[in-house]
């Protein structure tokens, strides 16, 4: 009976600490995968846990970007929840966050809004194109209206891109390729020489020439037939960041920043066939004794009015900033300054071969023999309508 009562307890106490073990090592399991804290600074301009946070807020790393394979901003801003981005017609992407226009999502860069294109249908179109994916640390993602720090422009909300700062020395390069782009990048970090840190980031893109064809007959006449090749051509995108540490209790540090980019992009039209007025003159005579009407008539023809059609574009953007940061046992402080510019120059070129000057068309009432009355329809100036070159230039400042 003891015998028996002894095997119980052995077994007892095998299958108790069976459980101990299982689950001593689920702990040390568990412990191991535990993630660093996410933390955002975008939503309350100081740094917070994720969670504390009372917006909706989002991140997306540099580690979920290389996993998804993202050659782009806009692939990897796919990561996101509620966030839209939608093709722009033939060019660039609508940015909307919960529903909101694009004008009312504000694109930050470390903080800093960086110039662009501000009418209410382009703003964003262009400015996550011009990003270099390579030298994101990670996006931060604020939906949801945060007007009371950021202004009207963050209605929808913001996304804050943060670009890596300078560590330890070393240095990387390689070459993406897809379906709307190919591109060659690199990294070098000089590691720490003193108090100094310093890297810089260079990326050049190709943007490949799509073909999308088009056939529309509009309400004149005119008819459109061929293929349209949008933006297409190389963007380069260069960023030298340096910082200084102070190494002192307040944990100071001095931040510089240059940014430079420049597109050479271009786009082709598809032709377009239409009627043009060649001669000044009566389109119609109407009345009584209109077979008395001796002239001039209109005469017409069907022209190219667009031939070969295809604009070329250079763009131009450089920054600086300097900021200063610190910390107390209470709070945290920054003072920034920075600038940031985009010059844009568009030169366009058709080949069509049109009349020159103004051509008049009217309708002729003829009343009488000798006195008739000319009702004018419509002048034509083919110069103005479908210009043979034109250039244009336009400048934007932060």
């Amino acid at each position: 009976m003891k015998c028996g009562n002894a095997t119980k307890i052995s077994v007892l106490s095998l299958a108790i600490f069976s459980a101990l073990t299982a689950s001593a090592f689920a702990a040390d399991t568990d412990d191991s995968t535990v993630r660093t804290k996410d933390i955002i600074v975008t939503a309350t301009k100081t740094e917070a846990e994720v969670k504390a946070v009372p917006q909706a807020v989002e991140v997306i790393t540099s580690e979920d970007m290389a996993r998804l394979g993202a050659n782009d901003v806009l692939t990897a801003l796919s990561l996101a929840d509620n966030l839209n981005i939608s093709k722009a017609g033939m060019t660039g992407n609508a940015v909307s966050l919960r529903g909101m226009s694009t004008n009312h999502t504000l694109i930050l860069v470390d903080g800093k809004r960086y110039a662009g294109e501000d009418t209410d249908v382009t703003t964003n179109v262009y400015s996550l194109e011009r990003l270099n994916v390579s030298d994101i640390e990670r996006i931060e993602i604020v939906r949801g209206p945060s007007s009371s720090l950021y202004g009207s422009d963050a209605m929808g909300g913001v996304i804050n891109i943060i670009t890596k700062v300078p560590e330890q020395a070393g240095g990387k390069i390689g070459a993406v390729t897809g379906t709307q782009n190919t591109a060659e990048y690199f990294n070098f970090n000089f590691g720490k020489h003193g108090r100094w840190t310093t890297s810089i980031d260079g990326r050049i893109d190709k943007q490949r020439a799509i073909n999308r064809y088009q056939y529309e007959v509009s309400s004149m006449g005119g008819t459109t037939d061929g293929y349209n090749r949008s933006m297409y051509g190389m963007r380069r995108n260069f960023h030298l960041v340096s910082t200084y540490d102070f190494e002192n209790q307040n944990k100071n540090k001095l931040r510089f920043d240059i940014d430079y980019m420049n597109e050479d992009l271009r786009s082709d039209y598809a032709d377009t066939m239409s009627t043009v007025f060649t001669k000044s003159g009566a389109m119609a005579v109407i009345g009584q004794y209109k077979e008395m009407y001796q002239g001039p008539f209109a005469e017409s023809e069907k022209a190219l009015t667009n031939k070969n059609k295809r604009e070329f574009f250079h763009n131009e953007q450089k920054g600086f900033s300097i900021e200063y940061t610190g910390k107390t046992k209470r709070n945290e402080y920054q003072i920034r300054s920075y600038y940031n510019t985009l010059t844009k120059h568009s030169n366009l070129i058709n080949d069509r071969v049109l009349p020159n000057g103004n051509v008049s068309v009217y309708m002729v009432n003829q009343v009488s023999p000798m006195y008739g009355i000319k009702i004018p329809i419509m002048g034509f100036n083919y110069d103005g309508m479908y210009p043979k070159t034109d250039y244009d230039y336009a400048k934007y400042n932060t």
